[in-house]
């Protein structure tokens, strides 16, 4: 493999996976249609059965015998279970019960409500399904509320700063999410050394969030107690988001939050592909939203080069870009070029730090909250390693260093037949937690 320029980390980008020449050999205009269910040749540890293909239902994994790189370094006792089941379950409420009775192995447990009052249930209490909490290190889900800068008033910085102190993150974090997560201070955290540690996000303030909007023009409040200009335009913008319970209730407790500074939050609840369509062709005022990271660097190109803000010449939004900031800022704008094609990992952490600082200094957007560890329930037959998991994991199961225990799963539903109980388990692995 060659690169054309010089990369940090240079495994990383030459990391591809590699693809049976005939097997595509007969590529054509009706490509997809021929091939969507054909089971393509891996190097992998697992591969797909033509019989486990059951349409609509399920796909099973069967684990390769004599798989060659079973005895690698990396690659050293993981991929330990013979066959891996994925089955179509249209509600995530019915995949918990299928939890619950045995049928399913594992069950992520992130919901505050999942986890503190769903699982106050005998199986839990009896030894049955072990809860467990993981710290992990990885790089966190840039989520808040971003900004349309694009819209009317919010090109202003002393807006946006306002609404920055006139939302109370912090009370999302203590209240609906009991304290589970933490504040979201810049806008790629978790990359290590990549990550700008001194910059912290605006604390919530309705006395500065106030004067910020007093800077802006808003000074007058009127009877409903949002704030007004001298020409009589409120202070009120909406948030587009996709609807759900969980959301719908975060959101409810910054739109209260927020009329204390006098500040309006119009709650724009949609479903997926309505929220996700009006986000992209830019017509939102802000958005709650997160993007998904993947190690080992940062990037930022793609939600904050102007090059995605804007169609050329004009002030027309460009749709359908990952900028949905519509953030153009010439003095950004080389950082995030500059950083998308470093060739070390030192210009990557000066232009990283260099550039969270501006997009702080320009309330670029309101950082949410980041989760620190995931947690999870399964039954006891499902083993993992003493120390849990691998640091660098975003969720358990992808690291593929659990196994099943077959004979403990005889014992555990012999025992569970029997009314016999083992101790309850609710385990904290924090050994990588960042102090």
């Amino acid at each position: 493999m060659r690169l054309a320029n010089k990369k940090p980390k240079p495994e990383y980008y030459a990391s591809l996976t590699p693809y049976s020449r005939a097997f595509y050999r007969e590529f054509g205009p009706d490509f997809e249609s021929r091939y969507n269910w054909r089971v393509r040749p891996t190097t992998g540890a697992y591969q797909i059965l033509k019989e486990d293909v059951v349409k609509g239902r399920s796909i099973t994994l069967s684990r390769v015998k004599s798989w060659w790189a079973r005895d690698q370094r990396y690659y050293r006792h993981r991929f330990n279970v013979d066959r891996i089941k994925y089955s179509v379950v249209r509600s995530d409420e019915k995949v918990f019960e299928l939890f619950k009775k045995g049928e399913i192995d594992m069950f992520h447990l992130g919901l505050p409500k999942r986890w503190y009052e769903q699982m106050e249930i005998p199986e839990v209490f009896n030894g049955y399904i072990e809860k467990k909490t993981f710290y992990n290190v990885y790089p966190r889900v840039p989520r808040g509320l971003y900004i349309n800068h694009s819209r009317p008033f919010l090109e202003n910085l002393d807006l946006r700063i306002g609404l920055q102190h006139a939302t109370n993150w912090q009370k999302v974090i203590d209240v609906d999410l009991r304290g589970d997560a933490g504040r979201l201070n810049i806008y790629n955290e978790g990359y290590g050394q990549f990550s700008n540690g001194e910059v912290t996000s605006r604390e919530y303030s309705p006395e500065k969030a106030r004067e910020a909007f007093a800077k802006a023009g808003f000074t007058q409040q009127g009877n409903d107690g949002v704030l007004q200009n001298a020409e009589g335009n409120k202070l009120s913008f909406s948030i587009t988001h996709t609807s759900s319970p969980v959301v719908g209730k975060m959101l409810q407790r910054l739109k209260e939050e927020a009329l204390k500074a006098g500040l309006e939050y119009r709650l724009d609840g949609m479903d997926g592909t309505a929220s996700y369509e009006k986000v992209m062709q830019k017509k939102h005022d802000l958005t709650f939203w997160g993007w998904g990271t993947q190690p080992p660097f940062p990037r930022y190109f793609e939600g904050i080069h102007s090059s995605n803000a804007y169609d050329p010449g004009t002030t027309t939004p460009r749709v359908m870009t990952n900028n949905i900031s519509v953030y153009a800022n010439p003095e950004a704008d080389p950082l995030a070029q500059g950083i998308r094609f470093a060739t070390s990992e030192k210009e990557i952490r000066d232009m990283s730090w260099e550039l969270e600082k501006i997009l702080h200094d320009t309330a670029f957007w309101i950082p949410g909250y980041k989760r620190e560890s995931y947690r999870l329930g399964h039954w006891r037959w499902m083993q993992w390693p003493e120390d849990f998991n691998v640091k660098m994991t975003r969720e358990a199961q992808e690291s593929y260093v659990y196994w099943i225990d077959v004979e403990e799963q005889a014992k555990t539903l012999r025992a569970r037949s029997r009314d016999e109980a083992y101790p309850e388990v609710d385990q904290v692995y924090d050994q990588y937690r960042v102090k």
